[in-house]
């Protein structure tokens, strides 16, 4: 029973801990390209759109122990959005690639939804 309460305990303080989401844009409908990347090709990609190896393990989203693990890119095309995904590929269920995947394609139909 001990084990029970706290662990309800523990997941009320998680949720009360986590950012509350505050989207930016409504993206409906969209494209999807996902690019899987090791670690060192992601930040050379990175920066290649404009910002620096530094500001990238400061900044980006997916972001743990100074390493990158994605980011995305929205695009506006003529015939609508495409999101671009630049993620090292998962290696199990859950790890930290997985939740980036999610996170950074949240990004493309939400747009910068945390603070």
């Amino acid at each position: 029973m001990r084990a029970w309460v706290a662990i309800c305990l523990i997941c009320l303080l998680q949720s009360a801990l986590a950012q509350r989401i505050a989207p930016t844009i409504d993206i409906t409908s969209l494209r999807l390209e996902i690019i899987w990347v090791e670690h060192a090709e992601l930040v050379r990609i990175r920066n290649r759109y404009e910002r620096s190896a530094n500001s990238v393990r400061e900044g980006a989203l997916g972001v743990s122990r100074n390493r990158v693990h994605g980011f995305s890119i929205l695009r506006r095309r003529d015939d609508g959005y495409t999101c671009e995904l630049y993620v090292v590929k998962p290696k199990s269920v859950n790890d930290s690639a997985t939740w980036t995947l999610g996170h950074e394609l949240l990004h493309c139909l939400l747009g910068s939804y945390h603070p």
